[in-house]
């Protein structure tokens, strides 16, 4: 749906755009993803998010950046070992409904990025951040729901002897959706930290009571740009979906297929 989230609350896979996302929803779900672009890069994530009442909703997640080690040759052209790079977080997110038609979120997360390197040694560092959003929907506008939302604010991680820190990805996000069944259509403008504004727009059908087809358009910074789509299979406690969207350059491929698989316990 172009990447186009902050103002949908669907669950635990939600809190990605927007902590709010997981306000109201009334059953335990346990939920993992998989996006890879090419053979030797993946992200993983695997969360659970459990509804407590008045108190609200809670969820526990953790994401894996994996990168295959890369050959690391010395000065001379010589293979000394592998390049090792990782990074990954673990978050916890809170929601709940403040008050009618009003939903407000927050987590608050540990990143940790790791560097082994034969030739200039190890180095590692940690950093907390966290997001806060709303969504609200109108009472008098039924389908209509707006969202906010400030990812990853934090001080920046710094590296064991690097005598400065690597900023944080910020981002700001605000958007709409609309239901008008059995469609739902989404819009959205993105801020990442020291960049311009960047669009998304989607829309999900409904295609059958089990089946749900996505498509949308996002433009990013560094040329990832383009149409995404995807679809998505429900039956029971069990939902499948599956998308395909723009990548980074950096990444090796230009495209990026995501798996995900959510159980929700009544």
């Amino acid at each position: 749906m172009g990447e186009a989230g902050s103002a949908l609350r669907t669950g635990l896979m939600s809190a990605h755009w927007n902590p709010a996302g997981i306000s109201g929803a009334d059953s335990i779900q346990l939920g993992a993803m998989h996006a890879f672009t090419t053979s030797d890069s993946s992200i993983e994530f695997v969360g659970t998010m459990i509804p407590a009442g008045r108190m609200g909703n809670f969820a526990l997640s953790a994401v894996l950046l994996r990168i295959d080690p890369m050959d690391r040759m010395d000065y001379e052209g010589n293979l000394i070992g592998d390049y090792i790079w990782r990074e990954w977080a673990l978050t916890g997110t809170w929601g709940r409904e403040a008050f009618n038609g009003l939903h407000a979120g927050l987590a608050v997360k540990m990143i940790r990025k790791e560097e082994k390197d034969p030739l200039l040694g190890d180095s590692s560092g940690t950093a907390f951040a966290f997001d806060t959003g709303i969504i609200y929907e109108p009472e008098f506008l039924p389908g209509l729901s707006w969202g906010v939302s400030v990812l990853n604010s934090g001080d920046g991680i710094r590296m064991k002897g690097s005598p400065v820190k690597d900023k944080l990805p910020g981002v700001f996000r605000t958007g709409v959706s609309y239901l008008y069944e059995p469609v739902i259509f989404s819009a959205e403008l993105a801020r990442p930290r020291g960049s311009g504004w960047e669009p998304g727009v989607g829309a999900e059908l409904r295609y059958t009571e089990n089946l749900y087809l996505r498509g949308g358009y996002y433009d990013r910074e560094g040329n990832i740009s383009g149409v995404t789509y995807g679809a998505g299979f429900q039956y029971n406690i069990l939902s499948i979906d599956w998308a395909n969207l723009p990548a980074g350059e950096m990444l090796g491929a230009t495209r990026e297929n995501r798996f995900s698989v959510v159980v929700s316990f009544k």
